[in-house]
């Protein structure tokens, strides 16, 4: 697993082909990757329940439910569901919201994945967390990377795999808000 020249040979899509049929971080637009045999960069994020979206971004606003300030991770898949059966909008973005285990089932094994993990940075569940993606890509054939912008993600990861390729997503640690315990990892 520690092979990481793929991550340098070719361009990694990020959130997938995106154009005017194929909107980021949607069934269609990895379908697009698999056509081309693109690596391909995704977010994760987590559901109250603990299941696995792949999705960059977590308020439900901007799917265009309403008024609706609700962020994915306050919402279960069951709920998720019952928008979905409420929207009149056959091809909105909701309903192009794919479970982790469901992408990797349509990916196959066929693409290299570079795998973003959207955490909270004082979320109680990084463990569980960190511990259900590694589950979940038990059997995946392809080869894959994981990076994150929270430290305690990467910390996590590679406490329970030494041989995963990790990155780190940062931005200037001189600001205040960022706490003593993340710059020295």
């Amino acid at each position: 697993m520690n092979d990481i020249k793929w991550l340098l040979e070719q361009r990694i899509i990020h959130r997938g082909m995106i154009n005017s049929q194929c909107i980021d971080h949607a069934r269609d637009s990895f379908l697009a990757c698999m056509n081309y045999h693109y690596p391909i960069e995704v977010d994760l994020l987590f559901l109250a329940d603990g299941e696995i979206v792949v999705w960059r971004d977590g308020s439900l606003k901007n799917f265009g439910i309403g008024q609706d300030s609700r962020m994915l991770s306050s919402i279960t898949l069951k709920d998720v569901e019952v928008l979905c059966s409420m929207q009149e909008n056959s091809e909105s973005q909701l309903k192009q919201m794919m479970t982790f285990k469901d992408f990797l089932d349509m990916i196959g094994g066929k693409l290299d994945l570079l795998i973003e993990i959207k955490e909270l940075y004082k979320s109680p569940e990084i463990h569980e967390h960190v511990v259900s993606v590694l589950n979940n890509l038990g059997d995946y054939k392809g080869k894959y990377a994981l990076h994150s912008a929270n430290p305690m993600v990467l910390k996590e990861i590679r406490e329970l795999n030494k041989d995963i390729p990790l990155g780190q997503i940062s931005w200037s640690f001189n600001t205040v808000d960022v706490i003593t315990e993340y710059k020295d990892l």
